[in-house]
């Protein structure tokens, strides 16, 4: 495993969001999470690039879904 990752800026957080949210969609058809980009978001903490005060706070609403449901694609 590598180090740390370094922060995102805001462009690439919106960017890698897109994604996330794209293969989620695409996930849900296929049984699958898209665990690499989920990983590289918060190992970057994506949520500080877009202004949120946890990683919770971000994919509630910015991908609509909860923590629940994030632990429970593990």
């Amino acid at each position: 495993m590598s180090g740390p990752a370094a922060p995102l800026d805001a462009i690439t957080a919106r960017e890698l969001t897109a994604q996330i949210h794209t293969s989620i969609a695409a996930a849900e058809r296929a049984g699958a999470l898209p665990a690499a980009r989920v990983r590289r978001a918060h190992q970057g903490r994506m949520w500080r690039a877009l202004g949120y005060a946890s990683w919770a706070d971000h994919p509630a609403a910015e991908l609509e879904i909860g923590v629940e449901e994030q632990r429970s694609s593990r």
